[in-house]
């Protein structure tokens, strides 16, 4: 797990919320789950390479997951994987 962003993808930062303890980080490639580890300025991040989102305003958090404009579908995040609701 690298601490630093740009060197898991590239691509922009195009949304986040929250998600409980975490902070979700939205990006074209993948989906990076942020938490406060200590200190002032510690953080732990994981990437899940999965496909995000280009669409930051459609992320919406509700009852616990988080639902959101995929590139061709509308998914759900459930912090391990996304899933198509229209299956």
């Amino acid at each position: 797990m690298s601490p630093y962003l740009v060197q898991n993808d590239i691509s922009a930062i195009t949304g986040g919320e929250s998600l409980g303890f975490y902070l979700m980080i939205y990006k074209g490639e993948s989906i990076i789950k942020v938490s406060y580890v200590g200190s002032d300025t510690i953080f732990l991040s994981q990437t899940a390479w999965t496909p995000g989102t280009w669409a930051g305003r459609t992320i919406q958090t509700f009852q616990g997951k988080q639902y959101f404009l995929g590139d061709d579908d509308v998914y759900v995040w459930d912090w391990a994987q996304r899933i198509s609701i229209s299956l």
